[in-house]
């Protein structure tokens, strides 16, 4: 029983199945098939071949047919751009039609420049679309708006000197169009070659941007000089005046006229100047008059020989130090140079002699403290003494023990004051023998 009723049951089955089955074949045969094109393209089911047979088209742009009641303005048998005919057959893709096709930037509906798109529709006429508008006077187009990149920001300028723009942004003043100097504008187009610009142009000897004649630099800029009338008074210079050349209160070197400054101004009165203002050296203190150096001389009278006595001494001042001479009458002379020997002399003219060679023994021997004066001649019974220096530091008083049988005169007349070291000095005369007058400090200094 339990195997009647599972045969049955499958029995029960087959008529469903059998309907399946028949089915199967009628529904395939009821959907579409794909189309073959003539030039070997397959195109889906839902589709069909283009006029051309080169692509498959899925409404009727492509067909070949201009049908304007679906918007067609074109249709040359194919679904491709930039042929004169769009894909969508909606543009004869010519510039003016109002529609931004393939390559084009804009289209406004015409074929006008400087209207926001250019006539061939390739630019929207701005700068910075790395398109360059000559038509709107762009010579460059950099993609950006930036200055100092080789392309101004407005797009007018390579950012050259010489372009005839004025690139401020790159430091020009001017660009006169060309890059020649002393035309007004410089090659480098950084100046207006004007004086006073704080920068040195052609035929400029300086220019510090200033109207200021009493610095280094004048207004006319050139360089401020001693004599040209403005006082520098800008460091280093510092002129302490200028009137145009000397005058009575200025040098010739623009420095104030002052007696002792070394320099002889003749319109300030002066007729000599040694560098300093005491009444030392070759010109006296008030810058006046010249100073004379003169040796101050004496006389030795002997009177009465047979007065002369032994032991009886002769003091001579030399300015420096005091020098005493001793007459000495026995037979046998002591050492030294201060003895003078009237031993069994009784003429004037023996003694007088005697005097001259004792006091040039000392005044020319090799002692450092040799005396400075020197019996210049021993006539009879005169003997003429003089001071090896010049100066009033040898009018000395000659003296002497007794005025027996002697007349002493002088030293006197000596003229003019030797100036010691640190004095200023314009030559060796000016100073003490044993210094000299330095060339590079101006001063009296050992030798």
């Amino acid at each position: 029983m339990k195997q009647e009723s599972s045969f049955l049951a499958r029995l029960s089955t087959l008529p469903a199945l059998a309907a399946v089955l028949l089915a199967m074949p009628l529904q395939s045969c009821l959907e579409p098939m794909s189309v073959n094109c003539a030039s070997g393209l397959l195109c889906p089911a839902g589709e069909r071949c283009s006029a051309d047979q080169q692509s498959c088209i899925k409404t009727e742009c492509g067909d070949g047919i201009l049908q304007a009641q679906f918007g067609e303005v074109c249709d040359d048998g194919n679904i491709s751009d930039k042929d004169g005919c769009s894909a969508d057959c909606k543009s004869t893709e010519t510039c003016g039609n109002n529609i931004i096709d393939p390559g084009e930037k804009c289209d406004d509906g015409n074929n006008d420049s400087s209207d926001g798109c250019s006539a061939n529709c390739r630019s929207t006429e701005v700068c910075g679309n790395n398109i360059i508008d000559a038509h709107l006077g762009e010579v460059c187009d950099d993609n950006n708006k930036d200055s100092g990149d080789g392309c101004s920001a407005d797009c007018k300028s390579d950012e050259t000197c010489g372009n005839g723009f004025l690139d401020s942004s790159l430091g020009e003043v001017c660009d006169d169009g060309n890059t020649t100097n002393g035309d007004g504008c410089s090659a480098d187009c950084h100046s207006g070659e004007k004086c006073g610009n704080s920068i040195l142009d052609p035929g400029e000897q300086c220019d510090d941007g200033n109207n200021s004649d009493n610095d280094n630099c004048l207004t006319n800029c050139l360089f401020n000089t001693c004599g040209d009338g403005h006082q520098d008074q800008q460091t280093p210079i510092l002129e302490e005046c200028d009137d145009k050349g000397v005058s009575e209160r200025c040098n010739f070197n623009c420095t104030l006229t002052k007696c002792g400054d070394g320099i002889v101004n003749t319109s300030a009165g002066e007729a000599c100047d040694d560098k300093n203002d005491s009444n030392c050296g070759t010109c006296k203190k008030d810058c006046k008059n010249w100073q004379e150096f003169k040796s101050a001389t004496g006389i030795i009278i002997i009177k009465n020989p047979s007065s002369v006595k032994h032991d009886q001494s002769i003091t001579i001042h030399d300015g420096s130090k005091e020098f005493v001479f001793k007459f000495y009458d026995k037979l046998e002379l002591p050492k030294g140079d201060e003895w003078i020997d009237i031993w069994n002399l009784d003429s004037p003219d023996e003694i007088a002699n005697k005097i001259k060679d004792t006091i040039n023994k000392s005044a020319f021997g090799s002692a450092d403290d040799r005396i400075r004066v020197q019996a210049v001649s021993a006539n009879w019974n005169i003997v003429r003494l003089e001071n090896k220096l010049a100066g009033v530091d040898g009018n000395k008083d000659i003296k002497t023990t007794s005025n027996d049988g002697l007349e002493l005169i002088g030293m006197s007349d000596g003229t003019g004051i030797y100036c010691p070291a640190g004095t200023g000095c314009k030559s060796d005369q000016d100073c003490e023998p044993w210094l000299q007058c330095s060339k590079s400090e101006g001063q009296c200094q050992l030798r």
